[in-house]
């Protein structure tokens, strides 16, 4: 979130003791007098300005604000329903894969439940709609499906109240349709083992010889 916020604009924006120059945590020496540097309400009056600035966020942007806010348990319940959700909702099906299993991956671990139009009519929407909205135009490859199918069990482990057994199934027929992509996979991993296994042992070799020069 930091990233967000030049010295200038954060100083214009904070009051009193709540100012702390980027020069003043440079020159702490080490991690516990550069948090004593930072004033206790620090990340809560960051916090406070993210409404004027989440219109203009990059997908890239909301996804790691939305994982700031859930690990540090940050943000008031008006920031989360009429902001981060709307721009979320607004968005998703414009988010990159990574993007959207990291999203699914922190909305898990805020345990959100309530909203099943959120989920239903836009988060799951993801599955099988494109960026463009269509409908049965999304395309997965295998280890993107993967990703996703992974992301989608952790939400189901989290919140268990989320019915996702449709999008479960929406995901699976990607698994199901790339049997020879999941065997290439194994293959090179196969592949790239052995390469080791053959590295190791003339590097094991190559030392036995050495060592018997010098005896």
């Amino acid at each position: 979130m930091l990233h967000m916020f030049n010295e200038i604009s954060a100083s214009e924006l904070l009051h009193g003791d709540d100012v702390i120059s980027t020069s003043q945590v440079l020159q702490q020496q080490d991690g516990r007098r550069i948090a004593e540097a930072i004033p206790k309400n620090f990340f809560e009056r960051l916090v406070s300005m993210l409404p004027m600035h989440v219109p203009k966020m990059t997908n890239r942007d909301t996804v790691r604000t939305l994982e700031v806010l859930v690990k540090r348990q940050l943000g008031g319940q008006r920031l989360f329903d009429h902001y981060i959700y709307l721009k979320i909702e607004r968005n998703v099906l414009r988010f990159t894969t990574d993007e959207y299993c990291r999203t699914v991956r922190a909305l898990a671990d805020k345990h959100f439940v309530n909203d099943s139009v959120f989920w239903d009519d836009y988060v799951f929407k993801y599955a099988t709609h494109d960026s463009n909205g269509r409908e049965g135009k999304r395309e997965f490859t295998f280890k993107q499906a993967k990703q996703v199918w992974d992301s989608l069990v952790y939400l189901k482990l989290r919140c268990p109240e989320i019915e996702l057994k449709d999008t479960l199934a929406n995901i699976e027929k990607w698994l199901d349709q790339n049997p020879n992509a999941a065997m290439g996979a194994q293959q090179e991993q196969i592949t790239a083992d052995a390469v080791d296994s053959v590295a190791d042992e003339a590097e094991a070799e190559a030392e036995a010889e050495a060592e018997a020069e010098v005896a």
